[in-house]
């Protein structure tokens, strides 16, 4: 962050604070005590009151007097410390509400947190894929190409075993779950989530994305590059080579009633129908592994850095993780934009498609999926099968 200019709370009576400039170049804080001995609430909170506002609307990057007058009643995780010295970043990520006749606050658009937990120790040695399905989470594994399910997120249960060396991708079509495998690119489907059968071999390696589009399911597969769908999922065509630009397609999403596909060697291919596609060079990313839509525009992952088009056509990097690790996830969760990063095991996000934010360091070194189900995002990671699991507060 930044530093533009720094505050310091000064007591002015019980419960009421003043923020005023603190000029000293090494302070970036605001002093915050409690009200009286108000004890923690179940989420691990305290309370605060402070008379005068001083708020950040790009996240911390510039500071600036919002309000003045009334209190504001100031939520805070607290570290035991009744006169905490808190960063401006963390004043920025609180959750502030007026209060006692102090107004509105319209440029203040505080971040909430995240709480994350670890939900399952180890199914396989990849958690590659994860999909909600009825009324479980459904995850996909490798080296071992076995199914899992959960109806609680924490609880997993063994469901079907392919055979096969791993479960790439998992998605929804027409009342199926469908699965996509590797290393034979084998299709399976199951209408109650227990009983799999095999519905196509395309005689390519890797089952990598399959995506409803329509009235049909794709299947991005690797490493020839062919793309294949299916009307009612038993019968499959090959409706596009992309083998003369890459042999592999990594993802799929819906923006502005086309359906793309991101592939390995930086091309993105456009199509209205399913049957005519078109071939978009992205230029700059060279890997797109990832692929969704967050407030009206198109976000890539690709090695390490994320990408965003209005159009589709045209890309800006958005994010720069310092790494050449592939963004294997994208998802959008409560309004935020969540990437899951290879090579370090982190997960990100961002609320305006710029300023991005570690939010969890899983400690693994692979994240590959992230999904919604019930009220908590999923992650499953790689080298151990861990999934962990995070809950906005």
């Amino acid at each position: 962050m930044t530093q533009i200019q720094s505050f310091r709370g000064m007591h002015t009576e019980v419960g009421k604070f003043n923020l005023t400039p603190d000029q000293s170049p090494d302070c970036s804080c605001v002093r915050l005590d409690p009200i009286g001995d108000l004890s923690k609430t179940d989420a691990g909170y305290r309370k605060f009151r402070f008379s005068s506002l001083y708020n950040s609307d790009n996240s911390g990057l510039t500071i600036h007097a919002q309000q003045t007058g009334g209190y504001y009643q100031h939520f805070m995780v607290d570290d035991g410390d009744s006169g905490r010295m808190v960063s401006i970043g963390d004043l920025v990520k609180s959750n502030v509400n007026a209060r006692d006749g102090g107004g509105t606050l319209p440029d203040f658009t505080p971040e909430e947190e995240d709480d994350w937990e670890e939900v399952e120790s180890g199914i396989g040695t990849y958690a590659y894929s994860l999909a909600t399905f009825g009324d479980y989470l459904y995850a996909g594994t490798g080296v071992d190409g076995k199914i899992y399910r959960s109806s609680d997120g924490t609880t997993w249960v063994e469901v079907e075993d392919t055979a096969e060396a791993s479960i790439r991708s998992l998605a929804v079509f027409d009342g199926y779950l469908y699965a996509g495998s590797g290393n034979n690119g084998l299709i399976y489907r199951s209408s109650d989530g227990t009983t799999w059968v095999e519905v196509e071999d395309t005689a390519q390696t890797y089952i990598n994305s399959l995506y409803p589009f329509g009235s049909y399911i794709y299947a991005g597969t690797g490493h020839n590059g062919l793309i294949f769908r299916s009307s009612d999922g038993l019968t499959w065509a090959e409706v596009k080579d992309v083998s003369a630009n890459a042999s592999d397609v990594f993802s799929f999403a819906l923006f502005n009633s086309s359906l793309y596909a991101g592939t390995e060697n930086g091309y993105i291919y456009r199509t209205s129908d399913g049957a005519t596609w078109t071939a978009i060079d992205t230029v700059n990313p060279n890997q797109i592994f990832s692929l969704a839509v967050f407030n009206e525009y198109l976000y890539l992952g690709e090695n390490g850095k994320i990408y965003r088009s209005s159009n589709g056509t045209t890309w800006t990097e958005v994010e720069d993780t310092g790494t050449v690790n592939p963004i294997y996830s994208l998802v959008v969760y409560e309004n935020y934009l969540y990437a899951g990063n290879a090579g370090n095991g982190k997960i990100d996000r961002t609320k305006n498609g710029q300023n991005w934010t570690e939010q969890k360091d899983t400690g693994e070194i692979y994240v590959y999926s992230l999904a919604t189900f019930g009220d908590y995002l999923y992650s499953g990671t790689a080298s151990n099968g861990k999934i962990f699991r995070g809950l906005l507060l």
